[in-house]
């Protein structure tokens, strides 16, 4: 279920805008409930355009976010719990991202709605 955006601007250490520059992946699978789960985790370099919370943060500044996706192949539906963000990054791609810092010092997306992907204005 997604979280208001009051939740995540009171729950993120930062909140910034920029365009992802990198972006790399790592995947886990292990057997879970009858089928096997697999997790990718991304490791995304953002260029920030705009910072609307966040300290020691500059404009131009290159930051590493992680994000991660739940992938189940396995009989009936998806086990219960986190099923990771909502948004894949993408190279190129304009985001807005509500991130905390973990306790591995990581900068890591809030889950599930942390990352929204802003649209390009179409000329008229």
């Amino acid at each position: 279920m997604p979280k208001s955006k009051d939740w995540l601007k009171k729950e993120a250490t930062a909140n910034v805008s920029g365009i992802i520059l990198e972006v790399s992946s790592k995947e886990r699978s292990f057997k879970d409930f009858g089928g096997t789960q697999t997790i990718i985790t991304y490791a995304s370099k953002l260029k920030i355009e705009k910072i609307k919370k966040g300290k020691d943060l500059k404009l131009g500044q290159v930051v590493t976010i992680y994000s991660r996706r739940h992938v189940w192949k396995g009989p009936g539906q998806t086990p219960p719990g986190h099923n990771g963000h909502f948004h894949k990054p993408v190279k190129g791609q304009q985001i807005e991202v509500f991130y905390k810092v973990n306790k591995k010092a990581q900068n890591e997306v809030l889950f599930p709605n942390g990352m929204k992907l802003i649209e390009k204005k179409k000329n008229k």
